[in-house]
């Protein structure tokens, strides 16, 4: 059982935000690919696009753009970067 308290999840970062990835909550298969496109806990990204109503997060990493979409976004833990 996960206890979430005040907890950042991707999906609620405004565009041009740069965020660091604090957790990413899933099986091992989803973080495997999210680390192979640069989505990486303890790395820095910035938020390029984050529709209001729906559709893919677009990310910047060190790779290059990543498009996350929002059911994955919901599981990955954010902090501000500093």
């Amino acid at each position: 059982m996960w206890l979430v308290i005040d907890m950042l999840t991707l999906d609620g970062v405004k565009e041009g935000e740069k965020i660091k990835i604090r957790e990413i909550i899933g099986g091992r298969g989803m973080r495997q690919r999210l680390c192979e496109l640069g989505v990486i806990p303890g790395s820095t990204v910035e938020v390029i696009k984050n529709a209001l109503f729906g559709g893919p997060i677009l990310l910047k990493t060190d790779g290059g753009e990543v498009a996350v979409g929002r059911g994955v976004a919901k599981r990955i833990i954010v902090e501000a970067a500093s």
